[in-house]
């Protein structure tokens, strides 16, 4: 059986890493004054990044209340813990598509599907661990 403080540190690791890939594919504006910034491709990437990173914060406090209060990991857990993020790690890329293109409609599905996924897989968790929680 494994520590829950282990669970803990590989998810918040895993987290931390989408944070830090949406956050490596911001670009540096293309010249120093503001009108670099205010440009419609530089703010629809960095609009698309503040969602995801609200969302992707979101998912990692939703994470952590869920397994906040569990007694025990198993195997089984262990599993579902670890597949968890997995829609959630497609979250940088669908994030840099739906950034290039706003107004296409494959990047606007996809990026929305991966949410749907991503509380799905967080909902599997929570009904995962509802048999092992300390109350």
């Amino acid at each position: 059986m494994m520590e829950k403080g282990r669970l803990e540190a590989f998810s918040d690791g895993v987290f931390a890493i989408i944070i830090t890939i949406m956050v490596l594919d911001l670009k540096i504006p293309s010249h120093g004054n503001w009108t670099a910034i205010m440009n419609d491709a530089w703010m629809s990437t960095f609009l698309a990044y503040l969602v995801s990173f609200i969302i992707t914060v979101s998912f990692w406090v939703s994470h952590h209340l869920i397994i906040s209060n569990l007694k025990k990991v198993d195997s089984g857990l262990l599993w579902i813990n670890v597949l968890t993020p997995l829609p959630m790690s497609l979250v940088p890329i669908t994030t840099a598509w739906f950034g290039e293109f706003p107004n296409s409609v494959a990047p606007s599905v996809t990026y929305a599907l991966v949410y749907v996924l991503s509380v799905g897989a967080l909902f599997n968790l929570s009904t995962s661990c509802r048999s092992t929680w300390q109350i």
